[in-house]
């Protein structure tokens, strides 16, 4: 892999470009109940099934 690094407005900004070579090392990140994405994810999900299922509303 490439890998460039600038200064951009003060913060560090690191671009890898290319092919990954392949590890035996994954890092997966697990989000369970309760947590703040699982909710706000779960909550987007059925509102915009309601929205899509809902009669037309007319708001004022």
């Amino acid at each position: 892999m490439i890998r460039s690094q600038n200064e951009v407005l003060g913060s560090c900004v690191v671009v890898e470009s290319g092919i990954p070579e392949p590890t035996d090392l994954t890092i997966v990140s697990r989000k369970v109940r309760g947590h703040p994405d699982t909710l706000a994810d779960q909550l987007a999900e059925r509102l915009s099934r309601e929205h899509s299922t809902a009669p037309d509303l007319h708001i004022l």
